[in-house]
């Protein structure tokens, strides 16, 4: 993804955050926060990392023409943000009833599937005395 790799790239130098912060003075974005790097194990931190990049969009395309470091360090293709990704992330809707009608068939073939499983009934109890230890101390 190449906003994982840009927002990673600045974050990971304090002269690049500090012009990264430099651009988003220079295009007077008024957010307060910063770019969120997204976490592997945190299921909404992707959508943390989207949101916050999004708000200083115009802070990367800046970079991206002013410091030519900047770009020649980002050598991947994928690491340039172009202004496409942010007008196709911005203009596709998210149809919540195609999700939700995706969800609700897979809910009704797991509840098909656990229906098919034998239920196993413990009919038998034995009391803590009747256990024998492992090994004796």
């Amino acid at each position: 993804m190449r906003l994982h790799a840009a927002v990673k790239f600045v974050r990971s130098s304090p002269a690049r955050l500090q012009n990264f912060k430099y651009c988003v003075e220079e295009e007077i974005i008024k957010c307060k926060g910063l770019i969120f790097l997204d976490i592997e194990t945190r299921w909404n931190s992707t959508y943390s990392m989207l949101k916050s990049s999004f708000v200083f969009r115009k802070a990367f395309r800046k970079m991206t023409t002013e410091y030519i470091t900047y770009r020649k360090e980002l050598r991947l293709v994928e690491a340039l943000i172009c202004t496409q990704d942010w007008i196709r992330a911005f203009h596709d809707p998210i149809i919540i009833e195609e999700r939700l009608l995706a969800l609700e068939n897979m809910e009704e073939e797991i509840q098909d599937l656990t229906l098919e499983q034998p239920t196993i009934i413990i009919d038998e109890t034995k009391e803590v005395s009747d256990i024998t230890p492992c090994h004796d101390d």
